[in-house]
């Protein structure tokens, strides 16, 4: 109702200012459009305010209330611009409150009272089309921390319908705190509930990837979505309700109902939302107003239609506003009284958009002293980021349209980009703070370089780390592009409890999301060993990570070393330099080399931390004469580089290659090989794109730039050469020849060697694109050798399968044996996704995400796994007590391991498109120094 017609009915200007208001010409117009909503019989009022008896006893606390502005409860403030269904009083309509209260409440003439407002029965949005109900009452328990469990709806839908509101209306308002609508299209919600056996399933994290739909939250008022973004239901799509409880002291029972409202009006407009906010803060007693800030930047315009707010118990103040490209500032949200118990989603009434480059900015305040009368402790104490009631958050959700497909998938882009950088953000403070609050020491280690201390873990203090230790000295200034140089000793012990910093890499929504530091002072190695040191040295497990040679890091949390330390081996994960910082060859770079060459830093950098190894590991209980090398991706790349490496000789025993190998083309330092450009050729790019071609010294300009320039000089150089430019070349130094000819040769190192892939590494979307970027001409051949259903896995047998297998084909040859594995097991919360590349890392290590809700079988193979990769090390043979045999590999037989949901034995492993493929492979080699 406009604010117009409530003046007016107020009857100022008729009667004059102190003239005595009556309830029936006055006061009920105000009530009944500001609180008659929730004040009626089955709503969330204490008490009816419908009739002149309902009001007239409650006259002094109605005025009292309206006048502290605590009811209406109508939280937002400032120029933000209105929005729908606004129940803010103005300083008027609160006066004549007032004197209504201070005359003795007068009825006045009934002729003059207003038809009562009529509400739906029950559902505020009316009679839905479907209405969704718990089978039973679900028990919340009396004590214990906040509950989530997800309820699962199944629509069976027999056509696509579209949604055009959603109605969530708790059963029980004294133990549910909010609830969040899902729509689950995989049918992963339902294996859950099954799995579970009974009503839903426990969790946070659903198991599946979500569409997202209105839920419930204390003080929100449901209301249709606009008609131009319903929401789509697919055919077989089930809703699943997320609620979270909240114990009260007493033994409870909700049995929470949804009303959906279905339209047969398609969606015309894309949805582009922001979150704003922060995932983990830590909010000190007494601090009466601590603040938390975040800001997005729009990477398209977008027109904004609502706002919605979220913090717990001691929030106090939020605010929102955009800073536009022009210097203007619009507010979005301002509330200075936050109640947790009025968490309105508020949609503005006229929309508003906002252009590109626009950074909307939220600062959220928070309360956590005792003069906060809603602080849930008394006295105040520490209070964190977390799921319970009692702790806090803080969020900020910009709902709006964006203009078509292409700008919603760069908006959410952007978004998840946002999201996965504060998350980086949030892991880092949070490990930071549970490391603060108590680092038990583990002994002083004397290395060639100085004393380096550690820290002790596990319940048992049966472990000893020892992080980010310099291997080799910092690779800056004049040793930038140079081979890496031993550090400099130190005096006195040196502290080694954090993860030295990253190489630096551009951002990587998945590969590199836990990288929250990065500086080319990036050489350190970390090691985890066995606190109690056995009557013999320990073998010797070097971790080398991959990210295709420009990203990841040792620190990342999947290469975590605890788990594998237990099984008696000491655990080495090392840093080395990627990208142009690591592979960047050019003219000058090898003129100034004794040996003549440039490139392969990266490379070099490894071998080098190989000789730390030798001459160090002893001090840390291990036996530098039975080290293991092993790594993923481009990390299992980098183990056979070293395998047909001349430098590498002797520093290492066994090797494992992980989804990974060297029969990529590869580039060399000079010539043309396989229609790639010379690498001082990309060199000589990569000194213009720097702006440096110009200079009197070259060499000094491009050593003198930031490594931000770096970075992106190494854009223009992939976008120029049309694919990633830093990798390992062949130089006749580091890596003498073929990778490809060195093995099928026989001249790699004889060594016991392990080599394995992933059964769905290659997603079906990009197949097409990997093969063609190595295959070119050759990709239809490749595609020709699978069934037409089958071809979505082409990319996954040629780049990883039948690589693994030519590598342990050739490295069976020698003395040594070589072994064969698939990893085919999928984690449970992303079945979708298959045994996905990298998925494997996480059972080798022993530490299974608990967001993935890993089960019991998934614990054992991680097991099993893991007792593989550590006999390995021990004895060159994975073989040992209690392991299902796994045979030597012999092409004659072509067994391998599966490691599905149990281990056992296979045979002929895509035998006949991996043989159709090494054909072609040959062919490929043949043409090497042919033309494009």
């Amino acid at each position: 109702m406009a604010l117009v017609l409530l003046l007016a009915s107020t009857g100022y200007g008729q009667d004059g200012p102190d003239s005595a208001p009556t309830f029936c010409k006055d006061v009920a117009p105000l009530l009944f459009a500001h609180c008659a909503t929730c004040h009626r019989p089955g709503e969330i009022g204490p008490f009816a305010l419908l009739t002149y008896q309902d009001a007239k006893k409650r006259a002094g606390q109605i005025a009292q209330l309206a006048a502290r502005r605590i009811m209406p409860p109508y939280k937002p403030l400032g120029e933000h611009g209105q929005f729908i269904e606004e129940r803010r009083l103005t300083d008027r309509q609160i006066a004549l409150l007032n004197r209504w209260a201070e005359h003795g409440a007068p009825e006045g003439d009934p002729k003059d009272l207003p038809p009562a407002p009529k509400f739906p029965v029950g559902w505020k949005l009316g009679e839905p089309d479907l209405v969704l109900k718990m089978s039973k009452p679900f028990v919340i328990p009396a004590e214990g921390a906040d509950l989530y469990w997800h309820f699962v709806f199944p629509l069976d839908l027999k056509d696509t319908k579209y949604l055009r509101g959603i109605e969530v209306r708790p059963g029980n308002l004294r133990v549910a705190h909010h609830a969040t609508g899902m729509l689950d299209t995989s049918g992963t919600a339902r294996r859950l509930e099954k799995k579970h056996g009974g009503q839903g399933y426990p969790g946070l994290n659903p198991g599946f990837f979500p569409t997202y739909t209105p839920g419930y939250v204390p003080g929100q008022t449901p209301r249709f979505f606009r008609e131009d973004t319903a929401i789509k239901l697919p055919k077989g799509a089930d809703f699943v309700l997320q609620m979270h409880y909240h114990p009260n002291g007493k033994e409870d029972t909700d049995q929470t109902v949804v009303g959906l409202y279905f339209t047969d009006k398609k969606p015309e407009r894309h949805g582009g939302g922001a979150l704003l906010g922060s995932l983990y803060f830590e909010v000190p007693p007494g601090e009466k107003a601590f603040k938390v800030t975040d800001s997005f930047t729009l990477p398209v315009g977008a027109e904004v239609r609502s706002i919605w707010a979220h913090m717990h118990m001691i929030g106090k103040e939020v605010r929102a506003w955009a800073e536009l490209p022009d210097g203007k500032r619009k507010s979005l949200l301002e509330i200075n009284d936050w109640d947790f118990n009025w968490q309105e989603s508020y949609s503005y009434s006229q929309p508003f958009r906002l252009p590109r480059g626009t950074v909307i900015k939220a600062e959220f305040v928070f309360d956590n002293s005792a003069d906060n009368p809603r602080n849930p402790n008394n006295p105040p104490k520490l209070v964190r980021y977390g799921d319970s009631t009692t702790d806090e958050m803080a969020g900020l959700v910009i709902g709006g349209v964006v203009d078509n497909g292409l700008e919603a998938l760069v908006f959410g882009g952007t978004v998840l980009g946002h999201y996965l950088e504060g998350k980086k953000k949030a892991d880092k403070a949070r490990e930071e703070a549970a490391k603060a609050e108590k680092i038990e020491a583990a002994p002083t280690v004397r290395i060639e370089s100085g004393q380096v201390s550690g820290a002790t873990l596990g319940e048992q203090k049966d472990v000893h780390v020892y992080k980010g230790i310099p291997f080799a000295a910092p690779p800056v200034g004049d040793l930038r592009w140079k081979p890496p140089q031993p550090v400099k000793a130190w005096d006195g012990v040196r502290v080694c409890t954090d993860f030295g910093p990253a190489c630096p890499q551009p951002k990587a929504l998945f590969i590199s999301n836990d990288i929250t530091n990065t500086n080319e002072d990036c050489l350190h190695l970390n090691v985890w060993a066995p606190a109690q040191r056995a009557s013999k040295p320990a073998p010797v497990m070097v971790w080398i990570h991959g990210g295709a040679f420009t990203l990841g890091a040792a620190s990342q949390k999947w290469f975590d070393g605890e788990s594998l330390a237990r099984k008696g081996v000491v655990l080495v994960t090392i840093n080395y330099r990627v990208g142009p910082f690591g592979f960047l060859a050019h003219p000058l770079l090898s003129r100034e080399s004794e040996q003549g060459v440039s490139g392969n830093y990266g490379l070099l950098d490894q071998i080098f931390a190989l000789r730390w190894v030798k001459t160090n590991i002893a001090a840390f209980g291990g036996d530098p004469g039975c080290v293991t090398i092993f790594g993923e991706s481009a990390g299992a790349a980098s183990v056979c580089h070293l395998l047909v490496s001349p430098l590498s000789k002797e520093l290492f025993q066994r090797a494992i290659a992980e989804s990974g190998g060297a029969r990529d083309p590869i580039r060399h330092l000079r010539e043309k090989w396989y229609g790639k450009e010379p690498m001082e050729d990309v060199g000589r790019f990569f000194e213009t794109a720097l702006g440096c071609d110009k200079a009197d010294n070259p060499l000094a300009a491009m050593r003198a730039k930031s490594a931000e320039e770096i970075l992106n000089a190494a854009k223009s150089a992939k976008s120029h050469f049309g694919e990633e430019t830093s990798a390992p070349i062949v130089d006749g130094w580091v890596q003498p020849d073929d990778p490809n000819v060195l093995f099928e040769e026989g001249k790699a190192h004889d060594v016991p060697f392990i080599a394995g892939s992933n059964a769905h590494e290659v997603g079906s979307l990009i197949s097409w694109l990997a093969l063609r970027k190595d295959w070119r001409e050759q990709t239809d051949s490749i595609l020709e050798l699978f069934p037409e259903e089958a071809r979505k896995r082409a990319a996954t047998v040629t780049i990883f399968t039948s690589v693994a297998r030519a590598d342990a084909r050739a490295m069976s040859r020698h003395k040594s044996k070589a072994y064969l594995y698939q990893f085919s097991r999928a984690a449970p919360a992303l079945r979708f996704l298959g045994a996905f590349h990298s998925l494997e890392i996480i059972y080798v290590f022993g530490n299974l995400d608990p967001k993935l809700r890993f089960e019991e079988q998934d614990r054992e193979l991680s097991a099993t796994m893991s007792a593989y990769w550590a006999q390995f090390a021990k004895t060159g043979d994975p073989n040992g007590k209690d392991l299902p045999h796994w045979p030597a590999y012999d092409a004659r037989t072509d067994e391998h391991m599966e490691f599905g949901d149990v281990a056992e034995v296979g045979r002929g492993l895509e035998k006949a498109a991996c043989d159709g493929i090494d054909r072609l492979r040959a062919d490929r080699l043949k043409t090497r120094n042919g033309p494009d």
